[in-house]
């Protein structure tokens, strides 16, 4: 809540801590024995709780600062209050954007709850679903939630005021994310190289399934397309990050040294990077995408694209982010992407690879100045 700093959920089931500002790890570590299996986490919105999804419930971790603490270096405790959920490991957390609420789904379940951890009391219903539950999104808003089925061919939007939802069948989906101001989603669709842009504004309903981005490769061989494998929008919704699937195909390579998952803490600041960066200014003055030059089969590259905000959104490429090359797999795929909550100046997004690698990217731009606008 106090840094610029992002946790790490690693195959020993432990949390760490890394001080993107100062360029270290914490000495803080989160671990318990109820805390096994560990697979998934969310931090809350201001950063004072983490919620670590695991073996048969949940771990609540609330952080502590000491109330001497005057530097960035002062080291934090953490208390756990632990929620069982069901009998099952869990699948997927996420936090309304009050904090307030916690959405928890299991592995195989047909249903999520939703638990109100102030009072620490599960909601009286359970909400069911047409198949099991991949993963669950809540609109920065908090008016919509997304729920996502496992064979990634349903998904279900919830109007959180009353719970009323839409359901959508027959549209096999890879990867989606929630604009800045809850009216767009994005859903990178599984069987084509396209993503649909959904529009929920009440300005252009009749548009809701008509606009898409074409992602086909067109310019060469070398150039990254095709199929989509995760997405990534920035907090304002000025950049967004695509990654592929391996030769267009179905899958990727997996690691046993990859971590399970990275998450950046909600900060008001953003502190001095210490990290790779991408220059955006001289990929797109000079016309090209950066480092494309060399042969890029060890590695993955990651399109970019600036987001122009009108009544409805528009896309411009920028350039690519070239990951750490492979020494094992032959490609090294990432296998999670996510942007810092806030930054000043700008986005940073963090990438885990298949291999064990975080990367950092710095992206500085003037921000607000795309003429987005909010409801």
């Amino acid at each position: 809540p106090t840094k610029a700093r992002y946790a790490l959920l690693l195959p020993d089931d432990k949390v760490y801590f890394r001080n993107v500002g100062l360029g270290e790890w914490e000495q803080l570590v989160l671990t318990h024995p109820f805390q096994t299996n560990a697979n998934t986490m969310h931090w809350s919105p201001t950063g004072s709780r983490l919620a670590v999804g695991c073996d048969h419930g949940v771990c609540i971790w609330s952080f502590v600062i000491p109330p001497y603490a005057t530097t960035s270096k002062v080291r934090q405790t953490a208390w756990m209050h632990f929620i069982s959920v069901s009998a099952r490991r869990t699948r997927s957390v996420e936090w309304s954007p009050c904090g307030r609420y916690l959405c928890v789904s299991s592995v195989g379940a047909y249903f999520f709850d939703i638990w109100d951890v102030a009072k620490g009391q599960r909601g009286r219903t359970s909400f069911t679903f047409g198949s099991p539950i991949a993963e669950i999104k809540w609109s920065p808003d908090g008016e919509s939630l997304f729920v996502g089925s496992e064979s990634r061919a349903e998904f279900r939007i919830y109007n959180t005021l009353n719970f009323n939802s839409r359901s959508w069948t027959g549209v096999r989906y890879s990867s989606c994310c929630w604009s800045f101001n809850g009216e767009v989603l994005l859903l990178a669709r599984a069987d084509s190289p396209t993503v649909n842009i959904l529009n929920f504004s009440r300005r252009v309903e009749t548009l809701q399934t008509r606009m898409m981005l074409d992602l086909t490769p067109k310019l060469s061989p070398k150039v990254p397309g095709g199929l989509v494998h995760m997405l990534a929008w920035s907090p304002n919704s000025e950049r967004l990050a695509i990654s592929f699937k391996v030769g267009g195909g179905h899958g990727h390579a997996s690691s046993k040294a990859a971590a399970k998952g990275v998450r950046y803490a909600p900060s008001k600041r953003a502190g001095k990077q210490q990290s790779r960066g991408l220059g955006e200014s001289s990929a797109v003055a000079s016309g090209s995408v950066g480092g494309l030059e060399k042969d890029s089969n060890d590695c993955a590259l990651i399109a970019l694209f600036g987001t122009t905000w009108g009544t409805l959104p528009s896309f411009q490429p920028l350039g690519y982010i070239r990951g750490p090359p492979s020494v094992e797999f032959g490609v090294n795929m990432p296998v999670h992407m996510e942007f810092r909550p806030k930054c000043k100046g700008g986005a940073l997004l963090a990438v885990c690879w298949t291999e064990g690698q975080i990367t950092t990217y710095p992206m500085l731009f003037e921000t607000g100045s795309n003429g987005r606008r909010g409801k």
